[in-house]
């Protein structure tokens, strides 16, 4: 049960700073996408000639709420490519 508490505890604290980190990445992916589909399709094409373990970024999308994990998960995995 304590780990449970501490747990909790921990998500509430670092609720605010996630917060920060995911309206970073949404907005650098929204940026990326929703730009224009010239912007989209060069990034794209990057990916591709980097040989990069995804050929895009997942769109977020509010109405599922598991979405923004899967963005930020392509996102970070696409970091270092």
């Amino acid at each position: 049960f304590h780990c449970i508490v501490r747990q909790a505890v921990l998500c509430v604290k670092l609720s605010g700073h996630f917060k920060t980190v995911m309206d970073n990445v949404m907005a650098t992916i929204n940026f990326i996408r929703a730009t224009s589909s010239l912007q989209h399709r060069l990034f794209r094409q990057l990916l591709s000639d980097v040989s990069a373990e995804h050929n895009d970024l997942l769109q977020h999308n509010d109405v599922r709420w598991l979405s923004k994990g899967n963005s930020l998960e392509r996102f970070w995995e696409l970091r270092v490519e």
